[in-house]
């Protein structure tokens, strides 16, 4: 699975130097029309607006998978108490086996063997 992962990140590392490399020009930025410009290279700006897009797209796919966390917390604690009652029917289970007496029964295997011959 790494391995697939640096596959499919590396070219876009390779592509971002790449890109850093050929646009070194400078870009006046500014957020308020009121102050001063900022000169930052190209590529800091486009990587800025690509990080804050890559968070934005982050924080959007956690809150609409709350209702998918939901349900597997749920599933979670329905498993757990699924299993607590399968220990306890299985001790149940045993200590009535323990209390059946078995030597009051017919032998089933006795009388397929006595049918056979």
């Amino acid at each position: 699975m790494a391995i697939l992962k640096w596959i499919i990140t590396l070219p876009f590392i390779i592509a971002a130097v790449l890109f850093a490399l050929a646009h070194p020009d400078t870009v006046e930025v500014t957020l308020n029309p009121m102050q001063e410009a900022v000169e930052l290279p190209l590529y800091f700006v486009s990587f800025l607006f690509l990080a804050i897009g890559f968070i934005l797209g982050t924080i959007v796919t956690w809150l609409s998978m709350g209702d998918l966390r939901k349900t597997k917390r749920a599933q979670k604690k329905e498993i757990k108490e699924l299993t607590k009652q399968n220990e306890k029917l299985e001790e149940e289970k045993i200590e009535l086996l323990k209390k059946y007496d078995f030597s009051q029964q017919p032998k089933i295997f006795d009388a397929i063997e006595s049918d056979d011959a």
